[in-house]
């Protein structure tokens, strides 16, 4: 879950006009459109440009669910959502929610809520018990007769360049610490939930012809 009240897309400076940008390379195959200075400054609240908060956001924790569990690609995802808080020229919504079911046997729940800053995170629910990283600590809160019975408390490690990382794996021959498999995994688990809020439907990964159909 991510949820923030603030309006981080508006950038202002929307007295640009078209002699001042490359609006063509802006646009790349994207369809043409006259332009627009809040396309080009708020390009995060368009379709043309982004799957909205799943992508923008969902993404971050998407690859949090995959690397923690050590997860396959979603099977499948239902969504829902719409404009509730943000009556502006926006085409995504600002608030949504995705249910991803995964076939080692479990679901992903996943909210953005952009009129209030409480609350995001992760969590993940068990038999035996709850991880969050608000506190980094297993409990047995929730489990069953399995619980686990004293708190486990972690230390997470130290926060690390991406950037660095990955150009240090280059000149070494060797993998980075999110190889191009991660990041392919996240990206059709929004594209997977991006569809099915769009279409109102439940959708379905194939993975043998790497396709989205219905489901």
């Amino acid at each position: 879950m991510w949820n923030d009240s603030n309006p981080r897309w508006n950038k202002g400076n929307f007295e640009l006009t078209e002699q001042d940008v490359d609006w063509k390379r802006f646009l790349m195959n994207r369809p043409y459109r006259p332009f627009d200075p809040h396309r080009y400054r708020e390009w995060q609240l368009y379709r043309d440009y982004t799957n909205g908060t799943f992508a923008l956001l969902g993404t971050h924790f998407f690859d949090v669910v995959h690397w923690f569990l050590q997860t396959g690609y979603p099977a499948s995802a239902v969504a829902s959502g719409g404009k509730y808080v943000w009556m502006d020229h926006r085409e995504h919504e600002d608030t949504a929610t995705a249910l991803l079911e995964y076939p080692e046997g479990f679901q992903c729940q996943y909210t953005s809520m952009l009129g209030n800053s409480t609350g995001s995170g992760c969590r993940i629910y068990g038999t035996n018990g709850t991880f969050s990283d608000a506190t980094w600590t297993i409990s047995g809160s929730g489990g069953g007769k399995d619980a686990i019975k004293e708190a486990i408390k972690l230390t997470p490690e130290p926060g690390e360049s991406h950037v660095r990382n990955w150009l240090e794996a280059v000149r070494a021959r060797t993998q980075p610490a999110a190889p191009v498999e991660a990041g392919h995994k996240h990206a059709v688990a929004n594209i997977l939930a991006y569809q099915a809020l769009i279409r109102g439907r439940k959708m379905r990964y194939v993975p043998e012809t790497r396709s989205i159909v219905e489901a």
